[in-house]
């Protein structure tokens, strides 16, 4: 696995991204076999968290956030998230991982 993209189309959500595919690249560590089913599930299970520990704090009823934020998630590998980060513009409300060096990027 090369490349992870994680696309909200909603430039608020940062702090909540950055530290995600943080976890993502730590996981990547522990288990480098992780498969992209696997990663877009835990993605998809954690995102909800990581906007309460990081961003929102003590804001909305998490139940409404973690369900707006499901909502528009989109998750990309490689070929698919390499082509949507050359052509797509998300106005900072999409991040990618670059597996091999853990490096964050918005685009």
């Amino acid at each position: 696995m090369r490349t992870i993209a994680i696309i909200l189309d909603d430039n608020d959500f940062g702090n909540t991204i950055r530290p995600l595919l943080q976890t993502v690249a730590r996981a990547l560590e522990q288990a480098p076999d992780l498969d992209a089913k696997s990663i877009e599930l835990g993605i998809r299970e954690a995102i909800g968290a990581h906007y309460r520990l990081f961003q929102a704090r003590n804001a909305e009823p998490i139940a409404q956030v973690d369900r707006y934020l499901k909502e528009l998630l989109r998750v990309l590998f490689d070929e698919e998230a390499e082509r949507d980060i050359e052509t797509a513009d998300h106005d900072h409300g999409a991040f990618y991982l670059e597996c091999q060096t853990g490096q964050i990027h918005p685009y």
